[in-house]
């Protein structure tokens, strides 16, 4: 996967006589949240682009900056093993949440919204998973 994104970069470098191209850091990169982006191609674009984005905000700070940069030096086995780490988390909230272990949950799915537990509002379900459990749930509202 990361070899494949490393190819797509160097086509884009190809390209750099005529054009620019965004990315950002997803949570597969554990940046989630921190709206990390870069972007490459034609310098004198780049340029441009860097001096109105100067003008209308400061970027984060420069050690979430290193910490990306480094987000993309993991290695092929380090990003199967967040895929996973990822894909285990997501499947045993679907299995809880549709009650059935038999149904295979949707590679698609990357967020759910798994009903609350009987006798908590959704708020209150949020702040029991987040104390005790050390995990962050999104209310849907």
């Amino acid at each position: 996967m990361m070899a494949r994104n490393h190819q797509v970069l160097c086509k884009l470098m190809e390209l750099k006589v005529i054009t620019i191209e965004f990315y950002r850091l997803l949570k597969f990169h554990n940046m989630t949240r921190w709206r990390v982006s870069f972007v490459v191609g034609n310098p004198k674009r780049i340029k441009s682009m860097y001096q109105v984005k100067t003008n209308v905000d400061s970027g984060v700070f420069k050690a979430i900056q290193k910490v990306a940069i480094e987000a993309f030096d993991i290695k092929e086995e380090q990003f199967k093993l967040f895929v996973l780490r990822y894909q285990n988390s997501r499947d045993v909230i679907y299995h809880r949440g549709t009650r059935s272990k038999h149904t295979k949950c949707p590679n698609l799915l990357c967020t759910l919204g798994p009903p609350v537990s009987k006798g908590y509002t959704s708020t209150e379900f949020t702040n029991f998973l987040l104390n005790k459990c050390a995990t962050y749930y999104l209310v849907m509202v």
